[in-house]
């Protein structure tokens, strides 16, 4: 059987192999040109990754890992089904090769395994840490949303296990709604919401023959949309560049909701700008032919616009940063890739890259998701980095060492705050070696009351606290086997207004205006409240305003700047001239 299984193997690859040679016949959204021409040849497999690169399961319960192609025009295919799975000690985890359940790893034993698949002369890895705890706590996040009619949330679930580590399973709990009339399950724990009213998401997990359970509450609101804004706006890309557009939803109450991947996209002439129209990769532009054309979103009958010019200009280089970086073993670090135009123009193709590891051993780097450009070391030991981008690559070194964390700290300390409010949390790592590291996304994080406070257990919005009713909770952070807390106390002030500055200013075209917003309560506090509000501008052919309040202009004329918190909203005018 073990034969067969390897002979069929063989083929799969083999196939593969003449796709790769000639042509896309895969079923990939990524828009790719035809294959074959003198002046279009084929595209190469450049490198691929494993994801999750870092992963914990419990003893019985399996994890899904994929397979993710990078080739040499910019594509990217899932092969999850291509490779050849392995993991370095089967006492310790399993993983399928078979048919519709390859990748499929099972947690046989206590330990750590590493997770191979193997992909012509290409390999990569990840780790899969195998736990025998028991389980505490069942978490939902969010814990509470609100959201206008027609928009899609991601709930996800976290068990916070015995050891204070936590285990993603999101894709393994039952999840119900009760009632479907107001938000409905489209697909795993994503909401949609459909009318205006309260619903509750429920979510059920088994292990051992313990039941544990979790709950989300969600209020729908009939909010109308407004417009929808598309970033960049008037793009310039380089012709064979790759590009990701987003869509942003306004709603006249203020509301601000990320549509990318719930709008439809298209594209006035193809000839020149190629794009995936939906799915998971929605948004995903490629330059096919120099010239002007207009990318469209449309989402709930509403169209938004922006206009995209390619250039002529070629890809002279890519950089790569940090340089030469420093770090202990267990820690993070994010890697930025810019891409530099023979018109001195320059991208940022963090995202749009493929990274690798020359050491995965020591240092494990993915191309997917928001971990894209985020290099996870195991190891001490000495790696290279490496991005590839179109026919370019750039590479730096990356050197694990030995330090140990030796102390753990949480900020902001013993902070005061009001209810339904937020607060972001940051854990910092002091090392052997006097060197310090942020490793907030790192740590397993915990809130001792639940009804006070709830705290994102994991990922990359670990530590962000919603506050409930007044009261005291302890919020813990663990990391590398060490603990802090810091008490959070609740208040019962209530929020009285909004100040945002700078309430008049006036920038040239071109130039960017940064705002701050701070909530003014009723016990004579103030916070600040720029990463929490929701902004938008008024003429975003003029002007537009990111989630955390930097303007950026493009054209003269006068434009209103909203910030909007808790059904409140100030406004700023922003004059901007014409360009020195």
């Amino acid at each position: 059987m073990k034969l067969v299984k390897h002979i069929r193997s063989f083929i799969s690859l083999c196939l593969l192999l003449l796709i790769t040679a000639c042509g896309d016949s895969s079923d990939s959204p990524f828009p790719a040109p035809a294959c074959g021409s003198a002046d279009n040849p084929c595209k190469e497999l450049v490198t691929f990754t494993i994801s999750p690169s870092k992963q914990n399961t419990l003893v019985g319960m399996s994890q899904q890992f994929t397979a993710t192609a990078y080739y040499d025009d910019g594509s990217q295919d899932d092969v999850t089904e291509q490779v050849s799975w392995q993991v370095s000690d089967q006492a310790i985890a399993s993983i399928s090769n078979d048919n519709n359940s390859q990748g499929l790893a099972t947690g046989n034993s206590a330990g750590t395994a590493t997770i191979s698949a193997n992909l012509f002369e290409f390999t990569a890895t990840a780790k899969l840490y195998v736990m025998d705890e028991s389980v505490e706590q069942l978490i939902i996040i969010p814990h509470d949303k609100t959201m206008p009619i027609g928009t899609e949330q991601q709930f996800t679930a976290s068990l916070l296990l015995a050891n204070k580590q936590t285990i993603d399973v999101t894709t393994q709990v039952t999840w119900q709604v009760d009632d479907q009339n107001i938000a409905s399950l489209s697909d795993i724990a994503s909401i949609t919401a459909k009318s205006a009213g309260s619903a509750q998401l429920k979510a059920n997990f088994n292990y051992q023959d313990n039941e544990f359970t979790a709950a989300a509450n969600i209020t729908v609101i009939d909010s109308v949309l407004s417009e929808i804004v598309i970033s960049p706006v008037n793009a310039k890309l380089p012709l064979n560049s790759t590009a990701y557009f987003s869509a942003q939803a306004y709603f006249t109450d203020g509301h601000v909701e990320d549509i990318s991947k719930q709008a439809t996209w298209s594209v006035d002439d193809q000839a020149i700008v190629t794009i995936v129209e939906t799915g998971a990769q929605a948004g995903y532009a490629t330059a096919v032919e120099v010239g002007t054309t207009q990318i469209t979103a449309e989402f709930n009958e509403l169209t938004g616009f922006t206009q995209v010019e390619v250039t002529s200009a070629t890809l002279v280089d890519i950089q790569v940063s940090p340089v030469n970086r420093i770090t202990p073993a267990g820690t993070q670090v994010a890697y930025q890739a810019h891409a530099i135009y023979s018109d001195a123009s320059h991208y940022d193709i963090t995202e749009l890259a493929a990274w690798s590891s020359s050491a995965p051993e020591v240092a494990n780097i993915q191309f997917t998701g928001a971990l894209s450009g985020v290099a996870q070391t195991f190891t001490p030991g000495v790696t290279e980095i490496t991005a590839h981008y179109l026919d370019k690559t750039a590479t730096e070194t990356l050197t694990v060492t030995e330090a140990i964390a030796e102390s753990l700290q949480i900020t902001p300390v013993n902070p005061s705050i009001p209810f339904a409010s937020q607060e972001q949390f940051s854990a910092i790592a002091t090392y052997s070696d006097e060197t310090s590291a942020d490793v907030s996304q790192l740590a397993t994080w915990h809130s001792s009351n639940t009804d006070i406070a709830v705290i994102t257990p994991q990922g990359i919005s670990a530590g962000f606290s919603s506050t409930i009713t007044a009261g005291e909770t302890i919020i813990s952070a663990d990391f590398d086997g060490l603990s802090a807390q810091t008490e959070l106390t609740v208040t019962q002030a209530t929020l009285i207004g909004l100040s945002l500055t700078p309430a008049n200013s006036t920038v040239a075209a071109g130039a960017q205006q940064t705002y701050q917003l701070y909530g003014l309560y009723s016990d004579n506090s103030s916070r600040e409240l720029n990463r929490y509000a929701s902004w938008q501008s008024s003429e975003t052919n003029l002007a537009t305003i990111s989630s955390n309040g930097v303007a950026s202009t493009y054209k003269s004329g006068l434009v209103t700047i909203s910030a909007t918190y808790q059904g409140m909203t100030a406004n700023a005018a922003l004059t901007i001239t014409q360009a020195n």
